[in-house]
């Protein structure tokens, strides 16, 4: 083996090494963006993107304005990572995070019909058709 190939095949070491290096440092800084604060981790604090909503059933099906409405569903996410309800066009502040699975809301006033109740998560959204009865 010559001096010049001992040379190039050292150069390609360094050029791999510093390749991943700058991989895995790249890989630490993403790692720690998703953590909590503080560095702390858990599961409540992390938004899974790749878990769409899906709402299951709406309780009681026929409703008036005014009244209070379960929605069950799967992948509502945590709370920091539950955004909104809304009926139709009209969005609602009157709504209660209360599990994974689970959220309480109150209808605002609305023409009677059938209306699509929409849940909103940092992973998308899910509607289901609501029958609104007159007050």
């Amino acid at each position: 083996m010559t001096h010049a190939t001992t040379r190039r095949q050292s150069r390609t070491c360094f050029w791999v090494l510093g390749l991943i290096t700058v991989l895995l440092s790249g890989s630490m800084a993403d790692a720690k963006s998703s953590s909590a604060p503080g560095g702390k981790t858990g599961k409540e604090t992390l938004c899974d993107y790749r878990a769409h909503p899906t709402i299951t059933a709406v309780t009681p099906t026929q409703v008036k304005p005014g009244q209070r409405i379960t929605i069950s569903g799967k992948n509502f996410g945590s709370k920091r990572c539950f955004h909104s309800v809304s009926f139709g066009a009209k969005s609602t502040d009157k709504w209660t995070y209360v599990s994974p699975t689970t959220v309480e809301a109150t209808v605002p006033s609305l023409l009677p019909g059938a209306v699509p109740v929409t849940v909103s998560t940092e992973a998308g959204t899910s509607q289901y058709k609501l029958d609104v009865q007159a007050k």
